[in-house]
């Protein structure tokens, strides 16, 4: 074995600016996955949510079609309040996000204490609350541009905040903790609660008569302004509750309440989803919309006799692994006998084996016909998936990578390397010298391939697993979880040192040489993956959560590209440098068209063109993205910086996305617009000036 070499890199995180995007997304469920803290209707038609992974979700057409904003530097949106159509604030880790002009821009006001913001309220268009954790309170009187902290009296978590005027207060938090004021936040009062209970709401229709929801399922109502409360029991988690007059409301959580005599009475309502929710909010006493874990909404129009869901799901059971064989063709595989199938790159799905008695945790493919997939049973296709046969009943394997038609290597439930020799259908443990207790394996030809696992272990064969030399580790503790190599010369692995510390391990010479990436503290690795020598991806996980983060440059720096806090990121798969699928907990799949970057408006030329114009988007028809470019000249306004936007409509004329809605000095720009939320049909784009208006026409064919 040879000596491993320390070479200390510095993990850059990307922080340029208040607002940067994604380049993943969603493509199950729709319109995204994440948890949802907090759903708001300003009127009928404009929609906003927000919640974990940074997710700011808005529609303009009540629900109908939704746009999708991941703020990767804040990931714990938790609340959102809006005074008018335009002005509107989200509570975020130690911050405050702001816009005005209806979510298109948002800016940042630091609280100066970095702890996670639950709840925002405003009373008027300039005053406004937001409370968290550590009883943080913290108060604007002028809209957001600055906040101070106020002194609340109490350490426990503050959840939900509401206010009945300018005056008169409630927070309700952990451990039955109850605040009001009376006098606009200057004193905040104890009030007893009799319980223990973790409060997850409050919503007052007066200065006397209001409601408190709690986790473990209680419902709480005052008469006299929170100095007496009576309660009633439902059993399960209720998260959020809204009234839209005094006597009718809703209460959700595990379920969907309805009261229509002020809460002496809760009647169960049809409930089209098994998630939770966390957030309602009603327009009028017949339009509302909740929302909730993995990104569940539902809507109803006629007072909540019936929810519709608004989230489309191929299914919430989580993928194991994902493998494409070309940008169009790709399987992903998980718990429940889940092995969907697309053959357009991600946008449909369909389910070509359902077996619920069996898992699957891994799929792969040779070709475009021939591949296995395995777990509880190691299946077989020879028809692209349209027939899978069981080659091995009952035999359980965690890992499967065939190397060609007949040989396939395996990791089995007992983390021994198994082989097969006959495509499948027999399978013996191979002799490698060294202890079980491997977890990932990854060949390159018929006779190369690498083996890691318990122990630090990395094991390398050159003869089709004949014999097996260790090139690290070896001993315990720690462990490596994942190996993958781009050619025969370079290799990642990733794991646990035995400090329980994260170790990302690189090679430049096929294994003989291991030199430690040092990336500082984050989550747990759990996959990694090289495109070439220069690119490549890993991502980690607290059991709970995970981001992916991307090189450029062999592994020097890397930069986090996506972050979800309600899924596991289980597998990552790309077809070339640009196109690529995660897919994870929850029946998670992500895709990307640009290596993961966002690829947001850039300038095209040095030269300053002379007139107006908005070029025909390439290609067209599109699927699902296309690039818009459009001209700025220099020779109107005396050159300077003027207002932009680049819109599009859809086929009934209604606003569905603004791509562009910022001062551009003169100059030739580029913009994409990514189509994969929307369905196939024809769309238009204009671009939008103080002295010029131009619009086209592209297709959207999925």
């Amino acid at each position: 074995m040879k000596k491993l070499y320390i070479i200390s890199f510095l993990l850059i995180l990307s922080a340029s600016n208040i607002f940067s995007q994604s380049g993943w997304f969603w493509q199950n469920p729709l319109p995204q996955g994440n948890t949802i803290y907090d759903i708001l209707m300003i009127d009928n038609n404009n929609i906003f949510a927000v919640g974990d992974g940074g997710t700011i979700l808005r529609s303009s057409n009540s629900g109908n079609v939704w746009t999708n904003s991941n703020n990767i530097e804040n990931v714990y949106l938790r609340s959102a309040y809006f005074i008018n159509n335009m002005t509107g604030f989200v509570s975020s880790q130690g911050e405050i996000l702001r816009t005005s002009d209806s979510g298109n821009n948002w800016t940042a006001v630091s609280l100066n204490y970095l702890i996670t913001i639950e709840s925002i309220f405003f009373v008027n268009s300039q005053t406004g609350f937001s409370v968290g954790h550590n009883g943080r309170i913290f108060k604007t009187t002028n809209s957001s541009f600055n906040w101070y902290s106020t002194t609340s009296g109490t350490t426990e978590t503050l959840l939900c905040s509401f206010f009945s005027d300018v005056n008169t207060g409630w927070i309700v938090g952990w451990n039955g903790k109850i605040l009001k004021t009376t006098n606009s936040g200057a004193v905040w009062d104890s009030i007893p609660s009799g319980t223990n209970n973790r409060f997850t709401s409050v919503f007052f229709r007066n200065n006397n008569i209001g409601w408190i929801t709690s986790e473990n399922g209680n419902i709480y109502k005052t008469v006299n302004g929170g100095l007496n409360w009576t309660s009633q029991s439902f059993g399960s988690f209720l998260g959020s509750l809204h009234f839209c007059n005094d006597q009718t409301g809703w209460a959700v959580g595990a379920s969907i309440l309805k009261t229509t005599d002020a809460g002496s009475n809760w009647q169960i309502q049809q409930d089209p989803s098994p998630d939770n929710y966390r957030s309602v909010h009603f327009h009028n006493d017949l339009t509302g919309f909740a929302a909730g874990n993995y990104g569940v909404i539902v809507k109803t129009t006629n007072g909540g006799i019936n929810w519709n869901l608004l989230t489309n799901k191929i299914t919430s059971s989580s993928f194991d692994d994902v493998y494409f064989v070309n940008n169009q063709t790709g399987w992903a595989c998980g718990s429940y006998g889940n092995l969907l199938n697309t053959t357009n790159g991600g946008n449909n799905w369909i389910n070509q084996y359902n077996n619920t008695s069996v898992f699957l945790n891994s799929v792969k493919f040779i070709n475009n016909s021939t591949g296995w997939a395995a777990g509880m049973h190691v299946i077989k296709t020879t028809n692209s998936g349209v027939n899978w046969s069981i080659l091995a009943a009952n035999y359980l394997l965690n890992k499967i990578f065939p190397v060609d038609n007949n040989i396939l290597f395996g990791i089995d439930f007992n983390t021994a390397i198994v082989k097969s020799t006959n495509g499948g259908v027999n399978w013996n443990i191979v002799n490698t010298g060294f202890n079980n207790g491997f977890y990932d394996i990854i060949f390159i030809n018929s006779l190369t391939g690498w083996v890691a696992g318990g122990g630090q272990k990395i094991i390398k064969t050159t003869d089709g697993g004949s014999s097996w030399v260790l090139q690290h580790g070896g001993t315990w503790p720690g462990y490596l979880k994942s190996i993958h190599f781009c050619n025969s010369l370079t290799g990642l692995a990733a794991g646990l040192n035995p400090g329980n510390s994260n170790m990302l391990l690189k090679t430049t010479n096929g294994g003989l040489n291991w030199f430690s990436l040092i990336i500082g503290p984050m989550y747990y690795f759990n996959k990694v993956l090289l495109l070439d020598s220069s690119n490549g991806f890993f991502t980690t996980t607290n059991f709970a959560s995970s981001d992916i983060y991307f090189t450029s440059n062999g592994g020097i720096s890397w930069n986090l590209q996506f972050s979800t806090v309600s899924n596991i990121i289980n597998s990552v798969c790309f077809v070339d440098t640009y196109t690529g699928w995660i897919a994870g907990s929850n029946g998670m799949i992500l895709k990307t068209t640009t290596g993961g970057t966002f690829v947001g408006m850039q300038p095209t030329s040095l030269q300053i063109p002379q007139s107006f114009n908005l070029h025909q988007n390439y290609p067209n028809p599109f699927n699902p993205v296309t690039k818009i470019r459009f001209d700025i000249p220099s020779n109107v306004g005396n050159g300077h910086d003027r207002s932009v936007k680049v819109i599009i409509y859809d086929l009934l004329g209604r606003e569905i996305a603004t791509l562009v809605n910022e001062q551009l000095k003169p100059g030739s720009y580029s913009v994409d617009w990514d189509g994969s939320g929307f369905a196939s049909g024809v769309y238009f784009y204009s671009l939008v000036t103080n002295e010029f208006v131009e619009t086209k026409r592209m297709v959207l064919l999925k």
